[in-house]
């Protein structure tokens, strides 16, 4: 995540090298698997919906801009939550699709050129998986005991989950996940448009980042995020309070995305704490943020975390 950076700064592109960033952050977490055909497959469900949510921005982008841009995006990922529900893998690339496609849009308005920023993102997540399948073959190389074999779960076919997937969609609780997330994005939307002057892309990526495909009343993810990312805002404040230079800029996001990783299945709370900042950084382009920025992210949270929680209250899954 940092050599990006370090490099667009070093080259007199410092904008070229966060857009590279935002695909290593599409990507990272790469686990390094018990051989390198299981590594390759995780590389490879990484991979294919950072490049889908790449296409999608530029062809949303056609949609003309404003409004129509906008219910693109709800109508995309509305499509790709429905087509999650055909198996997990699918749900989890689907997740991945929407995110990246969200944090693309944020980072291009203004930017004429969608198509060169595509392939800037491109680039970045084939570079991070490059380093993860290098770091990953070391990791197994100098493993000194052989990993323990592993039961591979029963898989249905391709056939069953079809079948199993189309008669979901004939019952409301097939549609409810999709639809809890599709209102939330449009109402994203919505909101965003009424206070153009506000930055709140976040509202967006906290609805779908708390939205799960089995609702509960109350759950206590919201919580979590909304916590972890008030810590985050206040360290993004405190981390780019002031001009860095490139090499410590680039250290700090390093640091950040080896924490990410650490604490992914350790706390939530934690997790979400030091992602914010890495996100904001990205979508900033490492520029100090002022408090009217960080207060907007603030907010941008809190709303984004009740419409979830509305989502789940009037639509919840049995």
């Amino acid at each position: 995540m940092g050599v990006p950076i370090a490099l667009g700064a070093a080259w007199g592109h410092p904008a070229e090298g966060f857009a590279i960033c935002v695909g290593g952050l599409a990507v990272g977490g790469i686990a390094p698997g018990r051989d390198a055909r299981e590594q390759a497959r995780e590389i490879g469900a990484t991979l294919v919906p950072a490049a889908a949510a790449m296409l999608a921005a530029v062809a949303v982008a056609a949609a003309g801009g404003g409004h129509r841009e906008d219910g693109a995006i709800v109508a995309v990922a509305f499509l790709a939550a429905l087509a999650g529900s055909f198996s997990r893998p699918v749900a989890i690339g689907a997740i991945r699709f929407t995110l990246l496609l969200l944090i693309a849009a944020a980072i291009a308005d203004g930017v004429a050129d969608r198509a060169g920023l595509a392939l800037l993102v491109l680039a970045g997540a084939a570079w991070t998986a490059a380093a993860s399948a290098a770091l990953g073959a070391a990791a197994r190389r100098w493993r000194r005991t052989a990993p323990s074999a592993i039961a591979e779960p029963p898989t249905a076919t391709w056939g069953q989950r079809g079948s199993r997937w189309r008669r979901s969609l004939a019952t409301l609780e097939g549609w409810q996940y999709a639809l809890r997330l599709g209102a939330g994005l449009g109402l994203a939307a919505i909101l965003r448009a009424t206070w153009p002057a506000h930055h709140l892309h976040w509202i967006a990526i906290t609805v779908v980042l708390l939205t799960e495909r089995k609702a509960e009343p109350w759950p206590a993810k919201a919580a979590q995020r909304a916590i972890g990312t008030l810590a985050g805002v206040i360290g993004t404040g405190l981390l780019l309070a002031a001009p860095l230079p490139a090499w410590a800029l680039a250290i700090a996001i390093g640091a950040l995305a080896a924490a990410r990783s650490s604490l992914r299945e350790r706390s939530y709370l934690a997790y979400t704490a030091v992602t914010t900042p890495l996100i904001l950084a990205i979508l900033d382009l490492g520029a100090p943020p002022g408090v009217e920025l960080l207060a907007d992210r603030v907010v941008a949270t809190l709303a984004g975390a009740l419409l979830v929680l509305a989502g789940n209250r009037i639509l919840p899954s049995r």
